[in-house]
């Protein structure tokens, strides 16, 4: 009874703080490109084959679905979100609920929530990444304690539906497949021989394991040193330690392990094939499955190079570490008072001066961040202490450990500040696992770092705009409302007075014309209702298009209205030749911020 009133205040809080910021956190080429989508696909046209979808595609039947109900507009397409993040929100406390008790389990599903979607709502597929990834993860926690396989394919299906919504749900499945590794470990009975194939059955397992790492290493090396330890090394230190684990504790034969792993990676990918199967099906029918897999599998590998983002140094990990370290010590009473008062103070006072100094803002943000590397520390220490083998708990959090470190990779190789958003919830729920495994660090110490997390997330995360975030603190400024049919968002005052020009110039000059909009903007498509000729979305990912011009890609559309973005958000910005080449085939013009609008 008090876990599900407990459950209800969770879901109260977090839907009245969501329902606050769902019309805030706008970037116009993302909104563009996800209305547009949708609108095309009730037209009839089929992702991929027919225009230049930027993820895998069932996104884009769900806010099809959500159009057709609730209308166009931007603000239809977070109404799912919202809906998905309260079933998410649950969810969380769940799995909390596995490591803490249920006051306990409500603080860190709260504080999760606080560091995720409030921040940015825009309906991007990485939050339903994030969500599927959840989903799937209690549903492996349930499959172990119940041994019901029927709850690794319910995982496995979830890791299938978020690959449907973004190439990186591929992430989870991995995580996934590392955690039933962990949970299929067989341990000998005290007194039973070790089996004279065992060593061959460690060895298989080493052999997939040692894959994983160099299949992610070896590209994600190649970006740089600080990718290398912010992606692969927490990775590797946990890979290791299973690997020495195999060695060191498995006795059984090869038979016996490998039928451990095939009794639980079986079900899983069972799940994960079938909603990918129908998926695959539907696609072979509509003639798009070629299209779709070069548009998931090839081009999105594009953006490694035209939109690419660096993690922080490396050594920005200390931070975490030192963070960390109140996590740690096993002290007397009265030390621990004494340094759980001093930590208190010394925390409160770094997430209040984060208000206005860039370097105290900058320590709280990095603390927060690096917090996968002690994941990653603690989940090794499990392992190599044995711990995991025995405790039925400390198994488990070594499990969420691997999925969120997984969970880690969606920032690559875009690691803007928001994508930490993506996956740090998971290393949240992670690092509340080991703690509680660990079972060493005193409650109070475990609330100051709690209660640190949860008031820099309310008071320095949320209330910030997503421009800044990571970097300095600055109150948001979308306070104006988007004041057009297919609007309705808080943006700036100063978008909203330029969005609200262009769309009406553009209404006013198109009936009668064709238009070609570009480069890398969508959302005057969307917000202008004007139908798009070409099947780009955003000019740097169209292969097609790479080697035309701008004035190329205008003929090919038969143009009689461009719409020139002059600084678009990826691709290269129009130079003076090619406006001075443009302005000569069409007579009229008109600058506007940002945008030059030309016409016959």
């Amino acid at each position: 009874m008090v876990r599900t009133r407990l459950l209800l205040v969770v879901l109260a809080v977090a839907g009245a703080l969501l329902a606050s910021q769902l019309d805030q956190g706008w970037f116009p080429h993302d909104e563009g490109a996800l209305g547009q989508a949708a609108e095309r696909v009730l037209a009839g046209e089929v992702p991929h084959r027919d225009f230049d979808e930027i993820y895998t595609g069932l996104l884009t039947y769900l806010h099809a679905a959500a159009f057709k109900v609730g209308g166009h507009a931007s603000t239809t397409l977070r109404i799912p979100l919202f809906l998905f993040a309260m079933a998410w929100v649950a969810a969380l406390y769940q799995i909390a609920l596995r490591f803490a008790p249920p006051v306990g389990a409500a603080f860190v599903a709260i504080t999760a929530f606080v560091w995720s979607v409030p921040n940015y709502p825009a309906p991007m597929p990485s939050w339903y990444n994030l969500f599927f990834a959840t989903f799937g993860t209690l549903a492996l926690l349930k499959a172990t304690e119940s041994r019901d396989r029927r709850w690794l394919v319910l995982a496995g299906a979830a890791g299938g539906l978020s690959f449907l919504f973004k190439l990186s749900g591929i992430f989870f499945l991995l995580g996934g497949g590392l955690a039933l590794i962990v949970a299929s470990h067989p341990r000998l009975a005290a007194g039973e021989p070790r089996r004279a194939d065992a060593s061959a059955a460690a060895g298989v397992v080493s052999f997939f394991l040692l894959g994983i790492l160099v299949a992610l290493g070896v590209p994600i090396a190649r970006a740089g040193n600080y990718e290398f330890a912010r992606f692969v090394l927490p990775l590797a230190l946990l890979i290791t330690a299973l690997i020495l684990r195999e060695w060191s504790e498995g006795g059984t034969g090869l038979r016996e392990r490998s039928r451990a792993l095939l009794g639980v990676l079986g079900p899983f990918a069972l799940g994960a094939a079938i909603p990918v199967g129908v998926y695959v099906l539907f696609l072979a029918i509509a003639g798009a499955l070629p299209a779709t897999i070069d548009g998931v599998l090839i081009t999105p590998f594009r953006r490694v190079h035209s939109a690419s983002v660096r993690p922080p140094a490396s050594s920005a990990i200390i931070y975490a570490m030192v963070l960390g370290l109140l996590l740690v010590p096993r002290v007397a009473t009265r030390t621990v008072r004494v340094l759980a008062v001093v930590a208190a103070a010394l925390l409160g006072l770094l997430v209040w001066s984060a208000g206005d100094r860039v370097a105290s803002y900058r320590v709280a943000w990095l603390a927060a961040w690096g917090l996968p590397a002690f994941v990653a520390l603690g989940a090794t220490a499990l392992v190599r202490l044995r711990i995991a083998a025995e405790d039925s708990r400390a198994s488990a959090a070594v499990m969420m450990s691997a999925i969120a470190l997984c969970a880690v990779l969606v920032e690559f190789p875009f690691a803007a500040p928001i994508y930490t958003l993506y996956a740090i919830p998971l290393t949240f729920l992670a690092l509340t696992a080991v703690v509680r495994a660990g079972g060493r660090t005193p409650l109070s110490l475990q609330l100051v770092v709690a209660g640190f997390l949860l008031a820099f997330g309310l008071f320095r995360v949320i209330p910030a705009t997503v421009d800044t975030l990571g970097h300095f603190f600055r109150r948001t400024d979308e306070v104006a409302r988007l004041d057009l049919p297919r609007g309705g968002l808080r943006v700036t005052p100063r978008s909203a007075a330029w969005y609200k020009e262009l769309v009406g110039a553009v209404e006013e000059l198109a009936p009668g014309r064709t238009m070609w909009a570009g480069p890398d903007a969508p959302e005057v498509y969307f917000l202008s209702g004007v139908q798009n000729q070409t099947r780009t979305m955003f000019d740097f990912l169209d292969v097609t298009t790479s080697s035309m011009s701008i004035v190329e890609r205008v003929h090919a559309a038969d143009a009689s209205l461009v719409v020139l973005q002059m600084l678009p958000s990826f691709a290269t910005p129009p130079d003076a030749a090619t406006v001075a080449a443009l302005q000569a085939e069409f007579p009229n013009s008109r600058r506007l911020p940002r945008f030059l609008l030309l016409w016959r």
